[in-house]
């Protein structure tokens, strides 16, 4: 091995085979990209420069004289094709889109592999019709190796092999709508290609398919003299479909071709190489020129494999690799280190996915950089957006307004996931905060279509559904043109932001023309074929043309370092080579096409299978290496990609099979373990001033510490120190389901409207009673609209109408009133079959502020009970607590309500009625000091209602008071020691850890 060898490149050997000839410029020089016709120009050097065309620039300047059908066009033709054919009885258009598709992909590869289409769709009536002897010896031998199946054996009606092909009886089929549409449709195919492609070339338009079936018709009609050129020299091709060797051997016979084939790698010289299968036979079919001979290759470059964490860190390293390259002279580079030459050199990717952080890592030493690929417009904003404006019309769901009339409404998820895409966010920030707050207001599941009536983003939720004239399908996307053309207006007159870049602005602007041309030519489809489809077509249609469309880059492909996908490396010859993204289902990468036809159907007529595809990439990768010094394989290293951080086989093959020495490397892919993060906030005067506000002698701006800031800092007192001290919010965003807090009150509101009802409208005062004649008249007459007026109140934000509840309104509502009822149920058994028994209700969710004195410090202390009652208005005081979780109403020692426990539950509950007790004696010392009963009403499990110490129920607060003052003052005089800093819960087992649903659990990193 001699890495430092110069091998000529493959195009400029046959230049100089040609620069001695006389005048070239009757000759016609056709290659299978335009970026190797670009360089073979420039390694020709002769006076008569002659024609140089890609293959299918040939066949349709020079044979065919055919246009390029778009697909859109190509596919309203067939469509219109098929209902002719069904007269008129087919599928609609929404639903022929998807399969027609892949009807057109079939009927292309027909075409390329020159099937009659009369034999491969015609409609077989019976099975044992393709048992018939027309097999090639070849296939026979293939079918017998794997089924076997005996063909020379004619006394013996062997069918095995065609078992899988018979369909059900007749009686099965018509019972079965599947097949029935199935079988219909592959009976009308052939009728169907005849009638496609008759109108196609009526209009002077083709697919490549029929170009290539079109040109060999027409180059077997032409004689010598009927060609533009008088010679044609075809080089570079590897691999070729049937239509592509019949015109190469019609040109050979009629003496105008010449043909060159680059098979100098030394790892196609071994027959097992699947790569070297293929052009093997072609050049026994078509040899090339007796006075032409390749130059010999016997070495293989020097080859590095290197795993990478991550496709960013692919990017970064070429880049590294580069800046080495230039180091060690192997790119020239000025006296500043910089490349001034760097065309030896290229970086190959074969996931066209890595061009966006490939331009993110360019190296400044770099000036020069020509990317043949192009920005994939399918990973471009505008292009993400409208695929969530897709799923958002996807999911709309139409009712019908008080008026009568129809309304389109849309999932809020699904709108906010709009509202907060980065396009939108960009250059609408304040509409999309506009519209995002309205939905807050109005908390509601669904969101009419009204409420962008007048948004700028109006066009963006106008609906469709099923047009109803050809003329609303045009102004749809008339629409949708106009939106365009709006955020292309903002996004040009926006004023750079500093450190922005001004080529990504150029670069998105650029999509979003692209964009718009798209729905323009979808557009003008419709008004000249006159279709009516739903918008799910539409977006369907303009994602299928976008998914194949890249932005091109200027630039001279002459110059500056290379940057190109596999394909376009064919005939192209580099000394250095980084090839990014060798992972194994990467490259290669194999793909199964939608077809009709089945597999072996493709390998019985010659069509292109998963094998062909394996041949060509195996024919790529080898032809990276043939000539090229020094070689860089980088692979994605990460063990939780699909590749599975699995290196190609072909480095593998490189080392086993072919013996080549590989100079490997792997970064580390494991990240170190995250230390724990201890935080501990000191009290600084600042915050000791803002913790003053909560005590009773602050005389100006006074804040209440209630039961749940208090349980906070008793739980976490870095939490309380976020939350109270510096105000951020541990609460959810709304989403589309009602939340706990929501539900709670809820169910808060309904029982106290029992309890302790209002009076016109204002807070009751005083006692008032309930009996059990006044709940039981309330569950079936008041208990439903009840709850369903605070349901509209507290969750959807409007008035109760009358209007049904409908969707998870109505499902949470059964929720609540099985809850209410569950307390009603245990009331009515608590005051039992006595007859007058009443509840003697003293306050029901009253908001009380007293001063409260714990430990050495008196706070400001504020609480809602949500029940205070005595039963027939004697016995002991009962607190009561409404709980829809799942609060524990037990305890054994006072440490459970204020050390939290590894795999336990903090008694959170009972402290803060412990709290409201203190509170409420404190409250009504003139008037009331006496027994106070805390209990915790469980509305899931209700037979656990009340406070027990053990298995005793809690009769009275004071028998425990006098323990739980003191373990509450002293946590409260650490609140307010300035030498207590604030910090974080420390519990080993943080997954059953308060931290495990605490939102600030990313700040602290618990």
């Amino acid at each position: 091995m001699n890495p430092t060898t110069t091998h000529r490149p493959f195009l400029q050997q046959i230049a100089q085979h040609y620069a001695d000839s006389g005048d070239l410029c009757d000759h016609c020089f056709v290659f299978p990209t335009r970026r190797a016709c670009t360089f073979f120009k420039t390694y020709l050097k002769h006076s008569q420069q002659p024609k140089v065309a890609t293959v299918s620039d040939f066949l349709i300047d020079q044979i065919t004289h055919l246009k390029p059908a778009g697909s859109v066009e190509a596919l309203f033709i067939l469509y219109r094709c098929y209902v002719e054919l069904t007269s008129g009885d087919g599928d609609e258009f929404d639903r022929f889109v998807h399969w027609g598709n892949v009807v057109l992909s079939d009927f292309n590869d027909v075409d390329m592999a020159l099937v009659a289409p009369k034999d491969i769709f015609s409609n077989i009536k019976s099975w044992r019709e393709i048992s018939t002897d027309h097999l090639s010896d070849e296939v026979k031998e293939k079918i017998k190796a794997f089924f076997n199946v005996d063909f020379n054996n004619k006394n013996k009606e062997d069918s095995s092999f065609w078992e899988h092909l018979k369909p059900a009886d007749e009686q099965s089929i018509n019972g079965n709508e599947v097949m029935q549409r199935h079988a219909a449709l592959w009976q009308i195919l052939a009728p169907l290609y005849d009638s496609f492609t008759e109108r196609l070339a009526r209009q002077g338009k083709a697919y490549p398919g029929m170009v290539y079936r079109k040109a060999v018709d027409r180059i077997g009609e032409m004689g010598p003299d009927d060609f533009p050129s008088r010679h044609y020299v075809f080089a570079g091709f590897n691999m070729l479909s049937r239509s592509e060797h019949k015109i190469f051997s019609l040109m050979q016979n009629k003496g105008i071709a010449s043909f060159f084939w680059d098979d100098a790698s030394p790892a196609l010289a071994i027959d097992e190489n699947i790569g070297a299968k293929w052009i093997k036979q072609l050049v026994r079919d078509f040899p090339s020129p007796p006075s032409f001979t390749l130059d010999p290759i016997k070495d293989y470059p020097e080859v590095h494999v290197l795993g990478v964490p991550s496709n960013v860190g692919q990017a970064k390293c070429a880049f590294d690799i580069i800046n080495e390259l230039i180091d060690s002279k192997d790119i020239a580079s000025n006296e500043e280190g910089e490349a001034t030459d760097a065309i030896n050199t290229a970086i190959v990717l074969p996931d066209e996915g890595l061009v966006a952080p490939l331009l993110g890592s360019v190296s400044p030493r770099v000036k020069r950089l020509n990317i043949t690929m192009g920005y994939p417009m399918r990973g471009s904003d505008i292009v993400s957006l409208m695929r969530v404006v897709a799923r958002t019309h996807r999911h709309a769901r139409a009712r019908v307004a008080p008026d009568g009339t129809k309304q389109w409404v849309f999932f809020r998820d699904d709108v906010r996931d709009v509202l907060s895409h980065p396009i939108i966010k960009a250059y609408y920030g304040r509409e999309a905060l506009r519209l995002e707050d309205a939905l807050n207001a109005s908390n509601a599941f669904s969101v009419d279509e009204n409420i962008f009536a007048y948004s700028q983003l109006k066009s963006l939720f106008t609906t469709l559904r099923q047009s109803d004239s050809v003329d609303a399908a045009i102004d749809y996307l008339k629409s949708q043109m106009a939106f365009v053309d709006q955020l292309l207006t903002a996004m040009l007159s926006l004023p750079p932001r500093e450190g922005e870049d001004k080529p990504s602005l150029s670069v998105q602007a650029a999509f979003l023309t692209h964009y718009r041309h798209v729905v323009e030519q979808i557009a003008q489809s419709f008004k000249e074929y006159g279709l009516n489809v739903t918008e799910d077509t539409f977006f369907y249609l303009i994602d299928r043309l976008v998914s194949g469309i890249t932005l091109p880059f200027e630039g001279d492909p002459l110059q500056g370092l290379q940057v190109m996908g596999l394909l376009e490396t064919r005939c192209l010859d580099f000394e250095n080579m980084i090839v990014l993204s060798v992972n194994e289902r990467t490259l290669p990468r194999r793909f199964r096409p939608k077809s009709m036809v089945s597999e072996f159907n493709r390998i019985l007529y010659g069509m292109a299978t998963i094998e062909h595809q394996d041949a060509n990439w195996a024919y790529y990768f080898y032809h990276l290496l043939a000539r090229a010094n020094k070689v860089y394989l980088l692979y994605d290293a990460r063990n939780d990609t699909l590749s599975g951080g699995e290196p190609s086989r072909y480095v593998a093959q490189l080392e086993k099979v072919h013996k080549v020495p590989l100079h490997k490397t792997i970064f580390n892919t494991e990240l170190p373990a995250i230390k724990k993060l201890e935080i501990a906030v000191p009290k600084n005067d600042r915050i000791m001033a803002r913790l003053r506000h909560f005590l009773a002698d602050e005389k100006e701006t006074p804040r209440n510490l209630s039961a749940s800031a208090l349980n906070d800092y008793v739980t976490c007192p870095l939490k309380f120190y976020l939350k109270r001290i510096e105000g951020l919010s541990d609460e959810n965003e709304k989403g589309d389901f009602m939340d706990s807090t929501t539900f709670g009150s809820i169910v808060h509101n309904t029982l106290q409207q029992l309890y302790y009802p209002d009076v016109n409208g204002e807070r009751r005062e005083g006692k008032y009673n309930v009996n059990a004649e006044d709940i039981r008249r309330f569950k079936p007459e008041e208990l439903r609209p009840t709850v369903m007026r605070n349901i509209c109140k507290e969750y959807l934000s409007r008035d109760d109408d009358g209007t049904p509840l409908k969707g998870e309104a109505a499902i949470v509502m059964e929720t609540i009133v099985l809850y209410v009822e569950k307390v009603l149920n245990y009331d009515l058994a608590t005051l039992g079959d006595a007859p007058g028994a009443f509840f003697e209700v003293w306050e029901c969710e009253r908001e009380r502020k007293t001063p409260l004195t714990l430990g050495s410090h008196t706070i400001n202390f504020k609480f809602y009970a949500d029940r205070i009652d005595r039963i027939n208005g004697e016995g002991p005081l009962r607190l009561i607590d409404y709980k829809t979780g799942n609060d524990v109403t037990t305890f054994k020692k006072m440490d459970d309500l204020f050390v939290e426990k590894s795999g336990t539950k903090r008694r959170k509950a009972i402290l803060q009625l412990l709290l409201y007790a203190n509170a409420y004696v404190k409250v009504n010392e003139d008037g009331y000091d006496d027994a106070i009963m805390p209990m915790i009403y469980s509305l899931r499990k209700m037979g656990e209602t009340g406070v027990l110490i053990g298995r005793t129920q809690l009769d009275d607060y004071r028998d425990i008071n006098t323990e739980f003052l003191t373990a509450m003052g002293k946590t409260i005089d650490d609140l307010f020691n300035p030498k207590v800093p604030f910090t974080q819960l420390m519990v080993k087992d943080v997954d059953r850890s308060p931290c495990s649903y605490c939102h600030f659990a990313a700040i602290c990193h618990r």
